[in-house]
């Protein structure tokens, strides 16, 4: 208060407001409270878009709510603790358009230093564009849900949500291919 500045507040929390609620976090009372400046809506290690932004940006009016992306997508360590697959530019595309779509204020990268070496130079260039509505709404993506963020696995039969927020009307894709991996 004396140098007249003020310091924002960023929290990085889990996926869903619910497992908050189960940490102990109260983050719709923070909000109420002006306590919080931006959240980190966060998967934690592994890449998802099944991030809760629409029920913090519900609860958390003035606060920026901001959806996390990561870079390993999958880990299977019962075949090898390294055995990992990673997000693609493709991925990270479709991730993005789909975040903005449903309201997030921004994006955040988490794990992105898992890059190989050789491949930071390409990977660093094809995030360039990244939070470009107009460009990501006209190039190509991969939209994705995985295991253990709520949609998967399924144990009976389910109906799965996966947004995707492209104007097939206004830009003409050449194809589109759903896989299901079980």
């Amino acid at each position: 208060q004396e140098r007249r500045k003020s310091l924002r507040l960023c929290i990085r929390v889990p996926e869903t407001l619910a497992k908050c609620k189960a940490a102990g976090l109260d983050v719709p009372a923070w909000a109420a409270l002006g306590l919080v400046d931006m959240i980190n809506v966060s998967s934690f290690y592994r890449h998802t878009i099944e991030l809760e932004i629409e029920g913090f940006k519900a609860v958390a009016k003035e606060a920026k709510v901001y959806g996390e992306m990561n870079y390993v997508t999958h880990q299977n360590s019962a075949v090898d603790k390294f055995a990992r697959r990673y997000t693609t530019l493709e991925i990270y595309r479709a991730s993005a358009l789909n975040l903005f779509f449903r309201g997030a204020d921004g994006l955040s990268l988490f794990n992105y230093d898992y890059v190989p070496a050789p491949l930071r130079p390409s990977m660093t260039k094809g995030m360039k564009g990244m939070v470009d509505l107009e460009f990501l709404r006209t190039t190509s993506k991969n939209y994705v849900l995985y295991a253990g963020f709520g949609s998967l696995p399924a144990t009976e039969e389910k109906t799965l949500n996966l947004i995707i927020p492209d104007d097939t009307k206004k830009v003409k894709f050449d194809r589109a291919v759903l896989r299901v991996e079980t």
